[in-house]
């Protein structure tokens, strides 16, 4: 009868032992899930962010070429407008030696 009492005692030690290791492990199980669900929704926001950030990046090169092909026909007309005042400028002295060689 003192074996039986004695295993019953041993069995229910180690029966709120593994109640106790089962706790400790369910704890741990809820820290870990909870480092996951963090890093999940992390990662979605980064991705999410990443999206975003191709999108305007695409968005300032499309800008950039607009400007930048702006400038282009910015810089061909000033050059335009260069020749002319050049040849304008050439004309006009050429009519001024023409006056003064008719005046002497």
């Amino acid at each position: 009868m003192k074996a039986k009492q004695h295993a019953i005692e041993d069995a229910a030690k180690k029966t709120a032992e593994m109640q106790t290791r089962l706790r400790e492990f369910a704890k741990m199980y809820n820290v870990i899930k909870n480092e996951r669900n963090k890093c999940v929704n992390l990662i979605q926001t980064s991705t999410q962010r990443a999206g975003e950030m191709r999108e305007k990046i695409k968005i300032l090169h499309n800008e950039i070429e607009i400007l930048q092909q702006s400038a282009n026909n910015k810089e061909r007309k000033v050059k335009q407008e260069k020749r002319k005042y050049a040849s304008i400028v050439v004309l006009r002295d050429n009519l001024q030696l023409e006056l003064v060689n008719r005046d002497t």
